[in-house]
């Protein structure tokens, strides 16, 4: 070597190590004020190894500022009274020594940080392999290449060549480590352009760590969130660097109560992860493309909606529960909603295993805002519960909201019902509706729109209070396929309810609950079906409503029970009652009988009232009347022996004939035979009677009816 390099230690009182290689003082400027003293450490004059920031930035010596004394140093202009300097005392090295040598020099520190030179140049000692064990003042970079250098400031030097080739690049600005970030916003070493790296959010809560870059509060806005001011020197602010996701953990205030700002800047984030659980009040809207992800619980604590959205193409994914801190709601609250999506929503997804739970309104609402042209939604929703709210979910008429496929959902224990349903071309697979006081409301909408014909598949809709079904005005149908339906022990639970309504077709699962079906003359009455299902539960069946059931346009076909096929299957010439006559009976005594008045054996399914006497209809039906009768008379006859079939339309006594057969026999002597057969098609009104007598019939003359004699009525289609 031709020269020698000596180290100096600004720290008198401490003695030189891998952590005392610098030091600051804070210095606070009073009016016009110029020259500052150090009491905290000394340097040596014309070494560089003093620096000086005012406000954050770093000055220039002899531009800005100037060397007086070892522990002194003037400002060319005038400081304004409250001021923040920062003197930083370094460890210097005097003395030079001949490039030639393997351990390359430069004169100072200052030198160092500021080189971009090439080869030709003096070094600060260490080389770029770490063979040469010159690293006097330096300490290597965990984890990195040979020859990859930082002070204790982390001014890290990066050599861009690996056999000393190429020079070094300096990089003054600091990566600075600090376990929490209210530790790092107090701390006196921050520098526009360092980084900071946070170790925890907040003391305890480990694995949440993130990079925060340091620049002047001048030139951004602080939030308390994402751009927080340092409270050790004011003039500069700690800004968030984003991840790829950004965790709740990661910025803000007090995480136990989010507030708006905290909730306003994680909009700006691409993907959102609420990774610890968090309070909030008001509504945070979900934009356009991000992902919202759920890996905690989200406790809303007012009555106003949790999330909304006007964007398209944005998740909800994860796992957590959403809901109001209230608990379970005791009155209707207008806007107290988990998530509202708006009609200009599209291509969403709702995905994962979370739960919206305590609204007063309404857990999940997706509204198509009645629109019927242009885009579709195609949205999907999965593994999405809507639990102990007033209602579960809404899906209200329009196009945003069709085409949504929706799978594994559970709409389960609410206030009111579990599914409002306008909207058209859904898809439901699986999941269940149980346990609310209404399951599906089919719902007309008010402005028509283009309501319902979608698809429920293998859905659970059981044990709702009051109905698991209600038909509402249903204009374009729906399908239930394989699907379930259990009342809760109770044939007023859980019902079917069918109400001017068409194109409702339940087919192939399993009915424990009695069917309701009710027209009252409106425009949307049509057919529906209900066909090929297990009918369980004996209060199961076609419920009867006084006055306002019918069945004329209701296909109940090829459902069973496990006793075999259902008795209220309405297939064709399926009996509604029938009087078969056991053995051979005498009629005698009279001039006319009543024919479902005689001893007989009665055979009746329990849609029909029969007295002993007349039949009662107890809904609107279309039946065919079947009479045969083989009779012989035991003496002569005098003729015009007539079966009269006759209806009371209104079941007060009033009786008007609706056939009247001549009978027509072979002769009028003794022994003389008659051979009945007649069909008389017609529809019943709710509570009608119909009966069959003979008349006309010779007084005195005994009547001998055959074996087999009948009087039938089968519903006609």
């Amino acid at each position: 070597m031709a020269g020698e390099a000596n180290i100096w230690n600004p720290r008198t009182l401490i003695a030189v190590s891998a952590d005392t290689k610098s030091v600051e003082e804070k210095l606070i400027a009073t009016a016009a004020q110029t020259l500052f003293t150090i009491t905290d450490f000394i340097y040596v004059v014309g070494t560089g190894a003093l620096e000086v920031h005012k406000n954050g930035l770093l000055l220039t010596k002899g531009t800005d500022w100037v060397e007086q004394t070892g522990t002194t140093f003037a400002v060319i202009s005038p400081s304004t009274a409250g001021d923040v300097l920062v003197a930083s005392g370094h460890v210097g090295i005097t003395g030079l020594v001949d490039v030639r040598d393997t351990d390359i020099f430069i004169s100072n520190y200052q030198a160092i940080r500021d080189y971009t030179g090439t080869e030709v140049t003096l070094y600060s000692q260490g080389q770029v392999t770490t063979a040469d064990g010159g690293e006097s003042f330096f300490q290597k970079k965990t984890g990195a290449a040979p020859g990859t250098y930082v002070d204790d400031n982390s001014g890290t030097i990066v050599p861009t060549g690996g056999n000393g080739s190429v020079g070094w690049l300096a990089k003054k600005n600091a990566v600075l480590d600090y376990d929490t970030l209210a530790l790092a916003a107090a701390s006196l070493l921050l520098r526009v352009g360092d980084s900071v790296n946070i170790k925890e959010r907040t003391s305890g809560l480990k694995g949440s760590g993130a990079i925060w870059d340091v620049v002047l509060t001048s030139a951004v806005t602080p939030n308390t969130a994402d751009i927080v001011v340092s409270t050790g020197n004011a003039t500069v602010s700690l800004v968030y660097r984003p991840e790829a996701t950004v965790k709740i953990s990661q910025i803000g205030g007090n995480i136990t109560s989010t507030s708006a700002a905290t909730m306003t800047a994680l909009a700006t984030y691409p993907h959102v992860m609420i990774d610890t659980d968090i309070t909030k009040a008001g509504t945070y809207a979900i934009p356009a493309g991000q992902i919202f992800e759920l890996a905690a619980d989200i406790i809303q604590s007012d009555n106003l909606t949790c999330f909304n959205t006007v964007a398209s193409s944005w998740q909800l994914i994860g796992n957590g529960e959403v809901r109001r801190s209230a608990g379970l709601p005791t009155a209707l609250i207008a806007g107290s909603v988990g998530i509202s999506v708006s009609s200009t929503c599209f291509l969403y997804r709702m995905t994962g295993n979370i739960t919206f739970k305590h609204f007063s309104d309404i857990g999940v609402k997706m509204d198509g805002g009645g629109i019927i042209v242009g885009s579709v939604g195609r949205n999907t929703v999965r593994g999405i519960t809507c639990t102990r709210n007033w209602d579960g979910m809404h899906l209200l008429d329009g196009f945003p909201t069709e085409y949504t496929s929706f799978s594994d959902c559970f709409l389960t224990d609410n206030v009111a019902k579990g599914l409002l349903l306008e909207t058209g071309n859904i898809n439901w697979v699986g999941g269940t509706i149980a346990g609310n006081l209404g399951g599906i409301h089919l719902r007309h909408p008010a402005g028509g729109g283009n309501p319902h014909h979608g698809l429920f598949l293998g859905a659970n809709i059981n044990h709702n209070t009051d109905y698991a079904i209600w038909g509402d005005k249903v204009a374009n149908g729906q399908d239930f396929v394989g699907c379930h339906f259990y009342n809760n022990a109770d044939p007023a639970t859980g019902r079917i309810k069918l109400e001017d309504c068409r194109g409702i077709n339940i087919t192939g699962g399993t009915i424990g609950t009695n069917i309701e079906y009710i027209n009252t003359g409106h425009i949307h009455v049509g057919y529906n079906r209900i066909a090929g299902n297990k009918m369980e539960l004996a209060n199961s069946g076609i419920e009867p409503t006084a006055g306002t059931f019918d069945r004329t346009k209701l296909l109940v076909e090829d459902n069973f029970s496990l006793a075999g096929r259902w008795d209220e299957n309405d297939v064709a010439n399926m009996e509604f009652l029938r009087w078969q006559g056991a053995a051979t009976q005498v009629l005698t005594g009279a001039t006319e009988f009543n024919l479902t008045a005689l001893v007989g054996s009665v055979v009746s399914d329990n849609r029909s009232i029969f007295d002993g006497t007349n039949v009662t209809v107890p809904y609107l039906v279309d039946l065919t009347i079947r009479v045969g009768l083989n009779l012989a008379a035991t003496a002569a006859i005098v003729g015009g022996e007539t079966l009269l079939i006759e209806r009371d339309p209104l079941g007060t006594g009033v009786w008007q004939a609706l056939r009247n057969i001549n009978m027509q026999p072979l002769a009028n002597a003794a022994g003389t035979r008659f051979s009945i057969d007649a069909t008389v098609p017609f529809q019943f009104t709710s509570g009608a009677k119909f009966r069959a007598r003979l008349v006309g019939m010779t007084a005195g003359t005994s009547y001998t009816i055959a074996e087999g004699g009948y009087v039938s009525c089968t519903t006609a289609r």
